[in-house]
């Protein structure tokens, strides 16, 4: 009997651990937010029923955005087209002085959503600075952690410039990891 219950129980723990450590590179990132992707800006209008901020156009980006939420945070929530066609999609969350809190709990709803991350790119929240200086006009880059599928990537980003902080959470469609962000990723294998 207790062979059969040890048996039981480590068969638990390898499954329980296993869904943890999924691997998403052959897996499909289907949506945002339940819109698939290639939705013109019509159906998106008429599928978000969160709070309407503006729709922009510039600079190459057509994007409708919108206030709403992710894991309890209070968040911009971007949609962005090429060519009326949905291809990437964010929140943008800011962050103060709770920032390295806010930052884990992003990456632990990430992590129970998708399993382990893939890459990161700069620091993490346990190094003693997680800020890597990138101009004199006081921008930073904090810690980025990359999830892969087949299509796309999942991404978590920190930036400062001067005192704000932002905690970005990147959804695209149609690009690697390694195309959108090739000479700072490191392999966490």
């Amino acid at each position: 009997m207790k062979l059969a219950f040890t048996i039981i129980l480590i068969s638990l723990f390898f499954s329980s651990n296993s869904a943890q450590n999924k691997s998403n590179k052959d897996s499909v990132l289907k949506d945002f937010r339940g819109i698939e992707w290639g939705a013109s800006k019509i159906q998106v209008k008429s599928m978000v029923s969160d709070y309407y901020l503006q729709e922009f156009s510039g600079f190459g980006v057509e994007a409708l955005c919108y206030k709403g939420t992710i894991a309890g945070f209070s968040a911009r929530i971007d949609y962005n087209f090429n060519n009326d066609k949905l291809v990437d999609g964010l929140y943008s969350i800011e962050s103060g002085p709770s920032f390295r809190e806010d930052f884990i709990s992003l990456k632990n709803y990430l992590i129970n959503e998708y399993g382990k991350p893939d890459f990161k790119v700069a620091t993490d929240t346990d190094s003693s600075s997680v800020w890597i200086k990138e101009n004199n006009y006081g921008k930073y880059r904090g810690p980025e952690f990359y999830w892969s599928f087949n299509n796309g990537f999942v991404g978590l980003h920190a930036a400062k410039f001067k005192n704000d902080i932002t905690i970005t959470v990147l959804y695209v469609q149609g690009k690697t990891v390694e195309e959108f962000n090739r000479k700072y990723l490191v392999p966490l294998n």
